[in-house]
């Protein structure tokens, strides 16, 4: 008998050995395995952080051009401004972007003759004498459309951008002139986001950073193109945000691949098991990654689209309107109405670009959660609409202590919205009457305006919904939608209840 069992015995050890060095091999593997999903999912995450970056560099500029061309095309149409009159335009638009650092005119001859912020150094600079400037004033004059010099060294220090707009000659020659750092157009892309780094750089060195210590090897770069050849961006997770993503679970992974493999008696099973699983795992990994791919895809349009809604429809509803008004001028009386009529309906479809925009900003946002003084947002955006028509007797009333958890601009997009709502639709009421107040869920916004009935209520949140005729109220119908969508991110909801001549409120259900 002990003869009999020795063999047996001795071909178990040897199975235990095999298995044990099988054993120490394959969890060595799966720990590697791990820890190279990992970093290749930091690697996809930098990349699609750049491409975030590289976007919103290009929804700034543009919305500063764009700012400057319209600028111009008032100027062009009115044939000519006074200097009081245009440094209260240049004001306005360095107020509202936040980025010029300057606006000037420069006269036909190449010098500047007028600059908001007013500096005596600047003033009667020939351009022309610094080939870069000279390039792109002769561009924007060849060609129409503004041009970019860009990155250049500013007078007053600095890397910039400059943006020429040509005047033509109906308003006295020459161009207006935006000039903003590179830097400042880096920072107003709210980048960088927790955990990631960046850096912009031209021919010379960088240009901005947000680097504060040692890079991480995740990094990815891209070119700047429409800005200039010479620039790029590129984006570093953090060396911290790298060791979070990591964790502990490539460790994890070899210590229990350990332990199962002395269990020599469940062996099999446990090996059976993990195939299922990896199987499993294998197959799930192929199905996120395919919806990866169509949500990379679908994103990629939706930018594509929101880009040539900016850039390509808006120059030629420009075109459109500022034509109508020089065709009014000289035209007979019979033709005005008509156009009239065209640049109205040129202007609402501008306005309907930027609200559709506006929505796209919405979808794309990502979110930053934090805590929400939705109080003090509710006190702000009243304090605007008093603010545009102090002749409108007024009755509010804000409950104190009204706090959400959210992204601060999406909430304050909710918050404005409705409360602009509410304003619009209490225009036939002798007194504007408002309530914002807390509820079981969130908090809800209320007035005595002329109210709403409930059979039409699924319409109110459909972008280009009305429940009223075009001209009867302001609007486009596309500011509660733009609230849905806004609360909808973090998992909110609005509802709505209401009756003809009784006012309405707005629920908004807070996760």
């Amino acid at each position: 008998m002990a003869g009999a069992t020795g063999p047996t015995g001795r071909g178990l050890r040897y199975v235990l050995a095999g298995v044990l060095v099988i054993g120490t091999a394959a969890s060595g593997w799966l720990g590697w395995e791990v820890r190279r999903a990992e970093d290749a999912g930091i690697h996809r995450a930098t990349q699609e952080q750049v491409e975030e970056v590289v976007d919103d560099l290009r929804w700034e500029m543009e919305a500063r051009v764009d700012a400057l061309a319209r600028m111009a095309d008032r100027w062009v149409v009115a044939e000519g401004t006074t200097k009081v009159l245009w440094r209260t335009d240049a004001r306005n638009y360095i107020d509202d972007y936040d980025g010029f650092w300057a606006i000037d005119w420069v006269a036909p001859d190449g010098k500047v003759a007028w600059r908001e912020p007013d500096n005596p150094e600047v003033i009667g600079l020939d351009l022309r004498r610094e080939p870069q400037r000279r390039a792109a004033m002769d561009s924007s004059q060849r060609t129409g459309t503004p041009a970019l010099a860009t990155p250049v060294d500013l007078f007053t220090g600095g890397t910039g951008v400059l943006v020429f707009v040509p005047l033509g000659e109906r308003a006295a020659g020459g161009w207006l002139l935006g000039v903003f750092l590179l830097a400042d157009l880096m920072r107003a892309t709210e980048r960088p986001v927790r955990g990631y780094e960046v850096t912009a750089y031209d021919a010379a060195g960088v240009v901005f950073s947000s680097a504060t210590g040692s890079r991480s090897p995740f990094c990815a770069a891209r070119p700047l193109s429409y800005l200039s050849e010479a620039l790029s961006v590129e984006v570093c997770a953090s060396p911290a945000f790298v060791a979070e993503r990591r964790g502990f679970l490539p460790g994890v992974t070899v210590l229990t691949g350990l332990a199962f493999t002395l269990l020599a008696a469940a062996l099999l099973h446990a090996l059976e098991s993990a195939r299922a699983r990896t199987a499993e795992a294998r197959s799930l990994a192929a199905a996120l990654s395919d919806h990866a791919a169509a949500l990379e895809v679908a994103q990629r349009d939706l930018t594509d689209l929101s880009y040539s809604m900016s850039h390509e429809l808006r120059t030629p509803l420009r075109a459109i309107d500022g034509h109508a008004a020089l065709l009014a001028e000289t035209a007979p009386e019979s033709v005005r109405p008509s156009l009239a009529r065209i640049r109205g309906n040129a202007q609402r479809m501008g306005k309907q670009l930027d609200g559709i925009l506006e929505l796209f900003r919405v979808i794309r946002r990502e979110l930053d959660v934090q805590e929400v003084d939705v109080t003090a947002l509710a006190h702000a955006c009243l304090a605007n609409h008093v603010t545009a028509e102090p002749e409108r007797p007024v009755d509010v009333r804000i409950a104190g202590g009204l706090v959400v958890h959210g992204d601060p601009q999406l909430v304050r997009v909710v918050v404005a919205e409705l409360i602009g709502n509410a304003w619009r639709f209490s225009a036939p009421r002798d007194r504007v009457s408002i309530e914002v107040g807390a509820s079981p869920r969130g908090f809800f916004v209320k007035d005595a305006g002329i109210g709403f009935d409930m059979a039409y209520a699924p319409k109110l949140f459909q972008a280009f919904e009305r429940l009223h005729a075009p001209g009867e109220f302001e609007g486009l119908g596309l500011g509660l939608a733009i609230a849905a969508r806004a609360a909808a991110r973090h998992g909110a909801r609005i509802r709505a209840e209401g009756r003809p001549g009784e006012g309405a409120v707005f629920w908004v259900d807070w996760p």
